[in-house]
């Protein structure tokens, strides 16, 4: 049952409820038709198209000074962009569908979290130094803005070969598991996190480079509790089944109530410390109603 729960999927529901939905409608939306390869051979046009008939029906009639548009730039630039979005998504722990529609698989990097604060600096720090040298009409205005770009892309590279390196390490330290993830840690590159299936429980733990990597676990274990029958109920209502095809490393909290009732908490143990919010989807079961008959 859990094998079965894991590798559970569907496809993305339309866009509409994702910005109207719930968390679980946004969770099985995302990632999917907007980063695939069907939207990667189609948006480049379609956002080209876009900004040439914005440049003739509104920017000329502003600035008719100016030279029109032109289409090829704009479809190379289109497609630079539009490309490297999923590319980008990747090299996180969330994960990306690039076969999508055709398969609702995800593909993980883990390499870069989410929001890498080292990332944002770097960037920010070219697009600032950058500005303050045009502005001041410096010679080459644009060279923090390259450094900044060469730096980020050798920080990337550098933390996906450490998440390699992270993986043998746990392979060689921890026996047992049935899948595992290292993925990395907010504000500390030289910490990785690690996430160990053992089939029946998540354990967790860090890989440390000192410079070399040395594998630590945690205490903290997390049940899968799959095989509870309230727990095989959540997965297969709508929500549960729209969670399950986003969720890596599911598992599940029952909590049964005197009344008879049950609310069943689906985590993903990819976010441990974030219980309670985004990546957590609450399926309550009320209690049976009783029936009076009339009095014999």
């Amino acid at each position: 049952m859990a094998t079965g729960l894991i590798a559970a999927n569907l496809p993305d529901i339309d866009g509409v409820v994702y910005f109207y939905g719930d968390t679980a409608d946004a969770l099985s939306f995302r990632r999917g038709w907007t980063h695939g390869i069907l939207a990667m051979a189609v948006l480049p046009f379609a956002l080209a198209g876009a900004m040439l008939a914005f440049d003739r029906f509104v920017r000329r009639k502003i600035r008719p000074d100016k030279p029109p548009a032109l289409w090829r730039p704009l479809v190379l630039l289109s497609a630079l962009g539009v490309l490297s979005h999923p590319l980008l998504d990747f090299l996180n722990t969330y994960g990306v569908r690039f076969l999508a529609p055709f398969s609702w698989e995800w593909f993980y990097g883990d390499a870069l979290y989410i929001i890498d604060p080292w990332v944002w600096t770097a960037l920010a720090a070219g697009v600032c130094l950058s500005s303050w040298r045009r502005r001041h009409a410096s010679q080459n205005p644009e060279r923090p803005a390259r450094i900044a770009l060469l730096l980020t892309a050798a920080y990337a590279v550098s933390m996906m070969l450490s998440g390699v390196v992270g993986r043998l390490a746990a392979d060689r330290s921890v026996a047992g598991s049935e899948r595992r993830m290292v993925g990395p840690v907010w504000f500390k590159p030289f910490r990785r996190q690690l996430v160990l299936d053992f089939g029946q429980e998540y354990r967790y733990g860090s890989v440390e480079f000192r410079p070399w990597p040395s594998t630590e676990l945690s205490r903290k274990v997390d049940p899968k509790d799959a095989d509870d029958p309230l727990a095989r109920a959540a997965a297969a209502t709508d929500r549960g089944k729209k969670f399950l095809s986003w969720s890596r490393f599911p598992f599940f909290f029952v909590q049964r109530e005197a009344n008879g009732g049950a609310r069943v908490e689906l985590h993903d143990a990819r976010y441990p410390s974030l219980d309670g919010s985004w990546p957590t989807t609450v399926i309550a079961f009320p209690a049976p109603q009783m029936r009076i008959g009339p009095p014999k």
